[in-house]
């Protein structure tokens, strides 16, 4: 939510600057009290729960729950940094780090979303995935599990290429676009294009994000709010694989049901 509180309307942003300042507080508000304290109205603050990936106000206050529950959580103990194996201490590092990542991305998913997402590939006539930079090679990833599944499935991941092909696509093709950050420019104006075009829109970002905010379907990837560089970071990667690896299952139960 504090990742996108610059995309936000003035209205929502102070809703959403309310909620991060008093967390335990807005988690007893109704949504009457929240829009009365927020100086906003209640279509925005539904408004923003959608943006962060929730069905209404109760739904927000039970991820806001988690959260809070997550954060509280006593972290597990670093190995010694005196005295011990170096190497050792980065591989516990890096092993603690992971577990964190996926759990949080366990957490983050709703299965709703990963459900909508897999009934929507499974019916297309064409499934365009995109991706740039770090997430081009995970969207290579999800087109070779795709292929392997008897789907129509490709992967782009230059952005002239990406806007070549989006507008030729129709009702009946899927985009899946895949973004750590959910703010990159060209996959904003790619996805818009493809919407245009009348394909439906997936996409796995951070809840509320741009990117997000243009999908029909968004899956939570929020990553990178553990890390100080989700691009280049491995554990944000590895939650991002997660993500694929359940929507596979996802697919693969509805191919089996036909």
């Amino acid at each position: 939510m504090r990742e996108a509180l610059a995309t936000l309307t003035p209205a929502e942003r102070r809703v959403a600057e309310l909620i991060l300042s008093r967390p335990h507080a807005a988690m007893s508000w109704s949504i009457t009290e929240m829009s009365k304290f927020a100086e906003a109205s209640d279509p925005s603050v539904i408004r923003l729960c959608r943006r962060m990936g929730s069905n209404g106000f109760p739904a927000l206050k039970l991820e806001l729950a988690r959260a809070l529950a997550r954060a509280q959580q006593a972290p597990r103990p670093h190995p010694p940094t005196t005295g011990g194996d170096p190497v050792a201490e980065m591989m516990a590092d890096v092993l603690q780090r992971s577990e964190e990542a996926l759990r949080n991305a366990h957490d983050d998913m709703q299965p709703a979303a990963v459900a909508a997402a897999a009934e929507a590939i499974v019916k297309a006539r064409r499934i365009e995935i995109y991706g740039l930079g770090a997430s081009g090679f995970l969207a290579q990833e999800a087109q070779y599990r795709m292929a392997a599944l008897g789907l129509p499935a490709v992967a782009y991941c230059d952005p002239v290429v990406q806007n070549t092909t989006a507008p030729l696509l129709g009702k009946d093709d899927v985009v899946l676009a895949l973004s750590f950050s959910g703010l990159t420019q060209y996959l904003v104006e790619t996805v818009g294009l493809a919407r245009n075009s009348g394909a439906r829109i997936l996409s796995i970002s951070p809840a509320g994000s741009p990117i997000a905010t243009a999908a029909d379907t968004n899956i939570a990837l929020n990553a990178y709010r553990k890390s100080d560089n989700f691009l280049a970071s491995p554990t944000a990667r590895l939650a991002l694989h997660m993500i694929l690896d359940v929507l596979s299952m996802a697919i693969v139960e509805r191919l089996a049901g036909r």
